[in-house]
Order: C-alpha cells, then sequence, then structure tokens
C-alpha cells in the first residue's frame, strides 16, 4: 500500500484493489452474449458509497486481504451510485455488500454477504466460496 500525504491530509492508495466499472465488467468480467462470467481467477468484489459509514469501515478489512490474497483473486470495488448497472445486475440492495465470484463459474453462479465482516471471517468466505 502506498500512502501519499500533501498540506495536511492523506490519501491510501491500494494497487491490489481496482475500480470496477462498467466497462471493465462488460469487457473483462461478464460475458452479454452467453450470459456468464470471464473468469479463470476467483473475484471478490466490494459494493460500497462514499456516504456509507459501515463501507468506511469494511475498508481497510478489504485492502487488507487483498494485499495478502491478491496473487490467487481479483479484488474489485464499486461505487453503488456510480455503477449502478453492475450494481442492479448482483441485485445490491445494502452496502456493504461483498460479492464471490468463483473461477469458471457455471450459469452467473456467486455468492455474497452484505454488512461489515472481521478480516478473518472475509478470508473463511473466499476459501469458501472461491475454492
Amino acid at each position: 500500500m502506498i500512502l501519499i500525504a500533501a498540506i495536511g491530509f492523506s490519501i491510501s492508495v491500494n494497487a491490489q484493489v481496482r475500480t470496477l466499472t462498467s466497462n471493465t465488467f462488460f469487457s473483462k468480467i461478464w460475458n452479454e452474449r452467453t450470459e456468464n462470467f470471464i473468469n479463470e481467477h476467483g473475484i471478490v468484489i466490494d459494493f460500497y458509497a462514499t456516504w456509507c459509514r459501515p463501507c468506511y469501515v469494511m475498508k481497510p478489512i478489504f485492502e487488507s486481504v487483498a494485499n495478502e490474497y491478491s496473487h490467487y483473486y481479483y479484488f474489485y470495488r464499486v461505487n453503488i451510485e456510480e455503477e449502478e448497472e453492475i450494481s442492479e445486475m448482483f441485485g445490491i440492495e445494502s452496502i456493504p455488500t461483498i460479492v464471490y465470484i468463483p473461477p469458471k463459474s457455471v450459469n452467473g453462479k456467486y455468492f455474497q454477504t452484505t454488512g461489515v465482516i472481521e478480516r478473518r471471517e472475509l478470508i473463511k468466505n473466499i476459501k469458501k466460496y472461491l475454492n
């Protein structure tokens, strides 16, 4: 993780967690023609909003796990207000929601958990749903 400090505030940048946009989702993760995931590795997606306090609590937990497991899985974050189409596709109704897409998922199968979860529970879910 890189920490940038400037004029009294800091910005945390985590290279292991990518921002997921509709363009990336529909070109690298979802095949609209077959209605299935294009996924050789497991994918973990954190759905959040900038105003969401529990999402703010979940972010460092998610980033910590991403730093440890990024060599096995892809980690993304989706701002539900900027990427409504992706949020609707996964039926996101409350946040934070973590979506787990298994490698070579069949029939668009995925799993999800809602609410703030502890680091060890996130790791347990990743191992359970993505292996």
